[in-house]
């Protein structure tokens, strides 16, 4: 469970990298080739694992016996 959590952690840290680098709109080309504005795939990817995380941390919470 330990290994699941750092891994969403490092995706987390990998989509808020993107988002600082590319902005949360990105210029995207058509297969026509217009260009278009897009929203930054990294955003949707960023609130999953946040959930992610904050999901596996209460169930890890949850796991320890305090007595």
């Amino acid at each position: 469970m330990n290994e699941e959590l750092a891994r969403w952690e490092r995706i987390k840290l990998e989509c808020e990298k993107s988002i600082d680098t590319h902005g949360a709109i990105i210029e995207a080309v058509t297969d026509r080739g217009k260009p278009v504005l897009r929203k930054n795939p990294a955003i949707e990817t960023l609130q999953k694992a946040q959930a992610e995380i904050e999901k596996l941390r209460k169930t890890i919470g949850d796991g320890i016996n305090l007595d």
